[in-house]
């Protein structure tokens, strides 16, 4: 009896040990078939905002995201939500690199039941929304296909909002051609003067520029009987110049800035005080545009100006500037006769606040400011 149960124990060993290759190679078909349900799992993404305005008005880009699950997958699989998360870039056409547009958000999509998420815009996502040109998105998908990674791409150009691209109310380019509108009203065609607006590239002078001058831009003689309407003074010999006075009078017209209250409200270096040049908070400074150095300068209103509304703030160098050198004149924290800010007019505004158009006499002009602003930072 006992031999035979040992012989018994001996077969089932045996039976078990040939029984073991069998289990194992079940176990490498199961995996197979399970590593074969990854691929059956796809995300697509989709950008369904159309135009730049609403997308601008909400703030947020509408993106519909879907997943399929294969009919083959096991059925927890084709009812489990995928988590997908949503990023992207932007780009417009004058910024096309492509740059983080849209914050990140992470959804759940069930298979079979497509999603509209909204995207919050990041603050470049904002920037280049609000302002001219059609904007691009590109936003990628990421999710899991069982232990992989995968993504998931799409991009759309937005229909413009044409209303962006209008030149700003306050801009007046009906002399455009002869005088510079970064001033505002009540400037004489010339003013800011002087400036670069009123020269010409030319390689064969030792500065690379040359004056030039619109014959009806300069300010006209008396009336007399031969000209009743006065005469334009003549620009032929000014234009011959390759530049301006190193020693100039500096003259623009400010609305506001026309008193000796609202001179001094504004603390504006006087030749009195001459050291105050190089306070920080200078509201008026003269710089050398390569070396950013402060020129030591005095600024006053013009004393031969019958009215207020024709005074012009007059801005004077302490001495002689260096021949063939550019400079900037820059004027910041204007304040009226009550301490109150005085408005940037609308035409520098359009520069300085990044404000684009589709008006090529001003964008012609952007690239200009833009290094000017940089020079200044």
């Amino acid at each position: 009896m006992k031999r035979f149960n040992l012989l018994l124990t001996l077969a089932g060993l045996a039976a078990l040990l040939f029984a073991m290759p069998g289990i194992a190679s079940a176990g490498k078909v199961v995996e197979k078939a399970t590593s074969g349900l990854k691929d059956t799992l796809k995300t697509n993404v989709r950008v369904i905002s159309t135009g730049q305005g609403p997308v601008k008005s909400s703030g947020k880009l509408k993106v519909k995201v879907s997943v399929k699950v294969s009919r083959k997958a096991p059925k927890n699989l084709r009812k489990k939500p995928v988590k997908v998360t949503l990023r992207g870039t932007g780009s417009v056409v004058w910024s096309p690199r492509s740059n983080v547009s849209l914050r990140t958000r992470t959804v759940k999509v069930r298979p079979g039941r497509p999603l509209i998420a909204g995207v919050n815009l990041s603050p470049n996502g904002r920037a280049i929304v609000g302002d001219c040109g059609a904007p691009t998105f590109k936003v990628t998908a990421s999710y899991r296909s069982g232990k992989k990674k995968k993504t998931a791409k799409t991009s759309r150009k937005l229909s413009p909002l044409k209303s962006l691209c209008d030149v700003p109310d306050g801009v007046d380019l009906s002399q455009a051609e002869k005088c510079d509108f970064i001033a505002g009203p009540g400037n004489a065609c010339l003013a800011p003067f002087p400036n670069d607006y009123y020269t010409r590239a030319d390689d064969s002078s030792e500065t690379g520029r040359r004056l030039d001058l619109d014959p009806e831009s300069t300010p006209k003689n008396t009336p007399t009987g031969e000209y009743p309407d006065g005469k334009h003074i003549d620009v032929t010999p000014l234009n011959q110049s390759d530049g301006f006075s190193p020693g100039p009078l500096l003259s623009v017209k400010i609305p506001g800035m026309d008193n000796e209250a609202a001179f001094t409200q504004s603390s504006i270096v006087s030749i009195r005080e001459m050291s105050r040049t190089y306070e920080p908070s200078q509201p008026v400074v003269l710089i050398d545009a390569d070396s950013g150095e402060r020129q030591l300068i005095w600024a006053e209103l013009d004393s031969n100006a019958t009215t207020d509304e024709d005074r012009n703030l007059i801005i004077r160098p302490g001495k002689n500037l260096t021949n063939g050198h550019r400079y900037i004149v820059a004027i910041r924290n204007m304040k009226d006769s009550e301490g109150n800010a005085i408005e940037a007019p609308a035409g520098f505004r359009v520069y300085r606040d990044s404000d684009r158009t589709s008006n090529k006499t001003i964008e012609d002009r952007r690239a200009h400011f833009e290094s000017i602003f940089k020079s200044l930072a």
